[in-house]
């Protein structure tokens, strides 16, 4: 039994290794993408939401979003949120700091 544990146990540490080594993967191969994406040279915004879309991919999280702080540090203020499940992004929402002591 003994045996047993100790092979199974050898077994589950090596496909934890093996996950992490994917998802290190998966956010190398992102940051690779994002590095040579003709979105940095757009105009219209978009490469920020490209940005939020590759983050969500990398992470495997339900969202990204960008906030700005002004330049006041009165407020921050959303850029750019992208959901994941909706596949929408949205911008805008902001926070006053005034609100959050």
């Amino acid at each position: 039994a003994e045996m047993l544990r100790g092979y199974f146990e050898q077994r589950a540490a090596a496909e934890s290794r093996e996950v992490a080594r994917q998802r290190q993967e998966r956010r190398h191969e992102a940051l690779a993408r994002l590095t040579r994406s003709p979105a940095w040279h757009r105009a219209d915004g978009t490469a920020l939401q490209e940005i939020t879309v590759t983050v969500a991919a990398a992470l495997t999280v339900a969202r990204v979003s960008y906030w700005r702080r002004a330049e006041d540090g009165s407020h921050l203020e959303c850029e750019d949120l992208f959901e994941v499940a909706a596949a929408r992004h949205t911008r805008g929402a902001v926070l006053r700091a005034a609100d959050y002591p």
